[in-house]
């Protein structure tokens, strides 16, 4: 199953002069339908990513889509997850509330598939490896069925079992004007942290490295434009 073919109405056109522009508008939930699917699939396709494997139970009742205890394999790792989608209060923007598990997904398949992983964990493009996460996070979305930024709120957590970190700008700095090569590719295990973001800033706490015998506290603020507002 491929639900990009399902992501959207066919178009809404409005009428402007001198011509006619079409403009995509989000899939609204049917306000006459109750319905419980319990499912299993083998692959359904979303945006760039496949999900095999896939179990759980979908509900549709008062234009909402809730999607309980779904499990998949994905991105060499596997998610655990419940949602909800509604365009109940909101035709144009509809509502959504996701909580997830992820265990042992590749952070560079992650961040490349989606774009709310690129502006929480900017720092991800610079990392290779395996990465543990639960997120909860509850926004709308636009026009173009992606999250309105500036609406999502929510707090999570991120285990990186085991990875590298290198060509990150900041410690190639520090690298160069201490002479410590062992900051240009730095190796890291376990290393968790916690993240809350709201109003389009994300705060990630501050978290320990070490590398050799130098101890590092990593921590600081910066907003989904990528911007940093505060880094230590």
């Amino acid at each position: 199953m491929n639900l990009n073919d399902w992501m959207g109405t066919a178009a809404a056109t409005t009428t402007t002069s001198p011509g006619t522009t079409s403009v995509s508008a989000p899939f609204i939930v049917p306000s006459n339908i109750d319905l419980t699917v319990n499912a299993q699939a083998g692959q359904v396709k979303y945006d760039k990513v496949n999900y095999n494997n896939i179990s759980g139970a979908l509900v549709l009742n008062d234009e909402t889509v809730n999607l309980q205890n779904v499990k998949t394999e994905a991105l060499d790792g596997t998610i655990t997850f419940n949602g909800s989608y509604s365009t109940k209060n909101n035709k144009k923007n509809p509502a959504i509330n996701i909580s997830y598990d992820v265990r042992d997904v590749d952070v560079q398949k992650a961040f490349f598939s989606f774009n709310t992983i690129q502006k929480l964990m900017p720092i991800g493009q610079f990392m290779a490896g395996k990465l543990n996460s639960q997120l909860s996070m509850s926004g709308n979305l636009d026009g173009n069925m992606m999250p309105d930024l500036s609406t999502l709120t929510g707090k999570g957590n991120l285990l990186l079992i085991e990875g590298v970190l290198k060509k990150f700008a900041p410690l190639e700095k520090i690298a160069s004007t201490l002479q410590i090569d062992e900051l240009k590719s730095v190796s890291i295990k376990d290393i968790k942290n916690y993240i809350e973001f709201a109003n389009g800033k994300v705060l990630v706490k501050p978290f320990a490295v070490k590398v050799k015998d130098i101890e590092m506290q990593i921590g600081g603020m910066h907003g989904f434009d990528q911007s940093i507002i505060s880094f230590k």
